[in-house]
């Protein structure tokens, strides 16, 4: 009988394992940065994902306001200053829209003064100027460019287009009235991922409109289109599954 009952908790104890495995493993490409680590963290976030559905089938609350207090908890709280970057951060409102400034210290001329409005990224529904410090600290950092991120309003609160509408508004005060910004109109780089870099490319496109030409676009790997999948972007990198967490 003992024999049986560990032979039992041994069989167990594989299939968990291979149930694990089978569940976490996740293809990636040569050389991937931190395998293990990703497939972790990823796996987790498909997990939270499907308890937020759960509880908002049981009415307990609503899976994005889930996602995106977990969210904040994991990311948004941390904000990490090095004096030695020489960065200024502020906030400020800009109409009735709040954005971060994160302007280098030292001095440039007006003719080489780059600015950059940077959008983030969250399908529309997630993300803020605080879930994402770190990313446009460290991008202003690295670039040494004024980099103004902007909290434009979120779906399902908000319908389209209130997003679209508050990246505009920033967008178009930002060359219409630069010298209360200490902003040249002519070097104004329009950036965004995911989610963010669909809406810096739709306001590029009204600005061009409205006779306004942004210095260049930086789009971060865009949401563009949801009508071909096939094309060479995502025949090589759809099984990688690289964006799941």
């Amino acid at each position: 009988m003992r024999s049986s009952s560990g032979i039992n908790i041994l069989l167990l104890l594989i299939s968990v394992l291979v149930l694990l495995i089978g569940i976490t493993y996740q293809p990636l490409p040569e050389n991937f940065s931190q395998p293990w680590k990703y497939r972790f963290l990823s796996y987790w976030a498909y997990r939270i994902d499907q308890f937020g559905c759960f509880c908002e089938k049981l009415n307990l609350f609503t899976h994005v306001n889930l996602i995106r207090t977990l969210h904040y908890l994991s990311i948004g709280l941390y904000q990490k200053r090095d004096p030695e970057c020489h960065l200024k951060v502020y906030d400020r409102m800009i109409g009735n829209v709040k954005v971060r400034i994160y302007e280098p210290e030292e001095m440039i001329s007006y003719e080489e003064k780059t600015t950059m409005i940077y959008f983030h990224g969250g399908g529309f529904a997630l993300g803020s100027i605080e879930t994402y410090d770190q990313a446009t600290y460290l991008l202003a950092n690295l670039t040494r460019i004024k980099t103004v991120a902007v909290e434009y309003r979120l779906a399902p609160e908000h319908r389209f287009p209130s997003g679209l509408d508050d990246c505009l508004l920033v967008s178009r005060e930002l060359f219409e009235n630069s010298e209360n910004y200490q902003v040249n109109p002519s070097r104004i780089i329009l950036s965004g991922d995911s989610a963010g870099g669909n809406l810096a490319l739709v306001v590029s496109h009204l600005l061009i409109q409205d006779k306004y030409q942004p210095y260049l676009l930086c789009l971060l790997y865009p949401s563009l289109q949801f009508l071909d999948f096939t094309l060479p972007s995502y025949r090589t990198y759809l099984k990688q599954n690289i964006l799941g967490v």
